[in-house]
């Protein structure tokens, strides 16, 4: 039903939020990257909307699905733009530096993402793609949505919201960025 679609959706963000606060140690920008949730959210609602489509348990579901791939963006545009103020940049000079150095890495992982969900909306009219193509579409838009807000938004609350001091890593991140090192180390020997 519509009403556990939009309860599977709240508690998801909430767990999304849960596990990038566990990584990224901060409330500010925990709330930032989870700040473009609604945001695409939102985008994709208006877009849906002026195509004169409805918002029902496929969109919903759509939106859903979206959910988990919408934080990546934010993410990566937040951790670069944080590398350059720690290394000394200015709030806005490191705000558009770090978006501007990863954004071709941005845009290609969520066209790569666009393009698996294409088949859904132009594959041959049948009686399962007319629900796989709403599922389809909500998905394409929320990601490019996401892909917006990611370059516009995050680069802008990042540089006005957020001062990066640099902060001592916890022990089992340390831990697991060593263990990391040493695998990749092996690996890349071979």
């Amino acid at each position: 039903t519509l009403r556990d679609l939009s309860f599977t959706g709240i508690f998801g963000s909430i767990l999304a939020a849960v596990v990038l606060f566990m990584f990224l140690r901060r409330v500010s920008t925990t709330f930032v990257a989870v700040a473009c949730i609604p945001f695409s959210l939102i985008v994709t609602c208006g877009i849906v909307w002026a195509q004169g489509r409805s918002l029902n348990t496929l969109t919903l579901l759509g939106l859903i699905v979206g959910i988990g791939m919408l934080v990546d963006n934010a993410v990566v545009v937040m951790e670069n733009i944080f590398r350059h103020q720690e290394l000394g940049h200015g709030q806005k000079k490191a705000a558009r530096l770090g978006a501007r150095e990863v954004s071709t890495a941005v845009i290609a992982a969520t066209i790569t993402s666009v393009i698996v969900f294409l088949p859904m909306i132009f594959d041959k009219p049948s009686e399962m793609n007319i629900y796989l193509k709403e599922l389809g579409i909500t998905v394409c838009l929320t990601l490019l949505a996401s892909l917006f807000i990611s370059q516009t938004l995050i680069p802008l609350a990042t540089s006005w919201f957020i001062k990066s001091k640099p902060r001592p890593r916890s022990r089992w991140m340390t831990a697991l960025e060593e263990r990391y090192v040493r695998v990749m180390s092996f690996n890349l020997r071979r």
